[in-house]
């Protein structure tokens, strides 16, 4: 499964910001957890706690939220399939866009293979939340 794999973003709609103030965050002070809280079940090849973890981590107000949770699982479920579990992470790039909103960039090893992933965070009202993320194994467009 060469080429490029990307993950459906989650949560990018601004009417759905109101929302966000009605949902208790994942992370109140670093949302690098959230990642954490994806990739983990990734290592036990465990795609529906990962799902579970996306699912909990994304605001509720999404338009299309059920399609696009279905698309991401069966993006990770190829992605294992294909390449193992995952082995291990490193963050390797932080980018705060303001202070409301920080894209987190990871390098993740699998078993097989290499991939770069993505993770947006926005800050509501009492901490972080996901806002969406991608995965990509073009490894000469990452930096």
């Amino acid at each position: 499964m060469r080429g490029l794999i990307v993950a459906a973003l989650i949560a990018v709609a601004l009417p759905s910001v109101q929302a966000h103030a009605q949902t208790a965050p994942v992370a109140t002070t670093d949302p690098e957890s959230i990642a954490i809280s994806i990739l983990e079940p990734l290592k036990r090849g465990n795609i529906a706690d990962a799902i579970k973890a996306v699912e909990n981590g994304s605001p509720p107000a999404i338009k299309g939220r059920s399609e696009r949770l279905a698309g991401v699982r069966g993006q990770m479920e190829a992605m294992i399939t294909s390449n193992g579990p995952v082995i291990r992470w490193e963050r390797v790039k932080t980018e705060p866009l303001g202070t409301m909103v920080r894209r987190d960039t990871y390098i993740v090893q699998y078993h097989d293979t290499v991939l770069r992933w993505r993770f947006t965070y926005m800050k509501v009202e009492g901490g972080w939340m996901i806002g969406g993320f991608t995965f990509d194994d073009q490894a000469d467009t990452w930096f």
